[in-house]
């Protein structure tokens, strides 16, 4: 005779269910609007034998909103709202409130010109006193593709991101002799047999501070491409991206590492037409990595690469 247990089996279902009611008013605008009831259960079996588990049902609701308008034949915009209320969270940093906001616009000024725009927002928070959890992440993008020749043409990109959380958490950490950490030096309480009237119960964890996360990135992105000759085409380009962002410092040798970077890479191609389906090409693209800062007793991390490829491609 023999018998299995199984230890911390984990179990998730999420169910929705959603209406709309679209009006297309016209050519030039229209609208809808929604709701979407959402239920999600998490279910985590600590211990088969005993019946020890942990269950937590959470229900969703969302109100939804949209609108669209083509006030002139080459533009076209849309934006969208859904507001949601959860009743219960499984995570600390998980919301019981939502809001999303999305604007999209797309406009070609020409035949030969595309232009396009967007924003995207995220907002949430839990207001629970032992939480008070806040987030967001807003992004904004902006491209652009111009070919006003037949031999050149140009495209640009850019995209800006700020991601942000944060929620008081309970730690315990104890820095060497003679270090002095911020986060610990002004790090509340956690226990409750220090301060009765304190709402946190987590002795192997006595100090509170706020852990938060930040990041902001700005990613820019061009290239131009030239036709010299009928059978030659060329094409040079850069991108770059920026990174800076905020946590707390925990550990002495803590850095910021991918919190704080710039990554740089510059190409160039080159692609000749042999004539009879095959084509000639040569590539190059650089690669530069290099963190902004480091808190600890070594330089900051950087690397770069270089690479060159060469191919024939044959179409037939």
């Amino acid at each position: 005779m023999f018998c299995c247990r199984s230890r911390g089996t984990r179990r998730q279902t999420w169910k929705q269910n959603e209406d709309d009611l679209v009006w297309d008013v016209n050519r030039h605008i229209g609208a809808r609007i929604g709701f979407r009831y959402g239920s999600q259960a998490f279910t985590h079996v600590i211990d088969f034998a005993t019946d020890d588990m942990d269950y937590i049902p959470i229900n969703q609701d969302t109100a939804l909103f949209g609108i669209w308008a083509r006030p002139v034949k080459n533009l076209r915009l849309n934006f969208d709202l859904e507001q949601t209320s959860n009743d219960n969270v499984i995570v600390r940093i998980g919301p019981r409130k939502e809001g999303r906001y999305r604007i999209q616009a797309n406009y070609n000024p020409k035949a030969w010109a595309v232009v396009g725009g967007s924003i995207n927002l995220l907002q949430q928070s839990n207001g629970d006193s032992l939480v008070d959890y806040k987030g967001h992440s807003r992004n904004y993008g902006l491209t652009a593709s111009l070919a006003p020749k037949q031999r050149f043409g140009f495209e640009f990109a850019y995209n800006y991101s700020d991601y942000q959380q944060n929620a008081f958490i309970c730690f315990n950490d104890t820095p060497p002799t003679g270090v002095t950490l911020p986060v610990v030096t002004n790090a509340g309480d956690c226990t409750q047999n220090v301060n009765p009237n304190n709402p946190y119960d987590d002795p192997a964890n006595p100090l509170l501070t706020n852990g938060y996360y930040t990041n902001k990135t700005n990613y820019g992105q061009g290239t131009i491409r030239i036709q010299p000759l009928p059978r030659m085409t060329t094409q040079v380009g850069y991108s770059i991206t920026s990174v800076s962002g905020t946590t707390p410092n925990f550990n002495v040798l803590q850095s910021l590492g991918s919190l704080a970077y710039n990554y740089h890479q510059p190409l160039a191609n080159l692609a000749v037409d042999l004539g009879h389906g095959l084509t000639w090409n040569a590539g190059w693209n650089y690669a530069q990595y290099g963190e902004k800062s480091f808190a600890g007793p070594t330089d900051a991390r950087y690397f770069h690469a270089n690479n060159a490829t060469f191919s024939v491609r044959w179409a037939f």
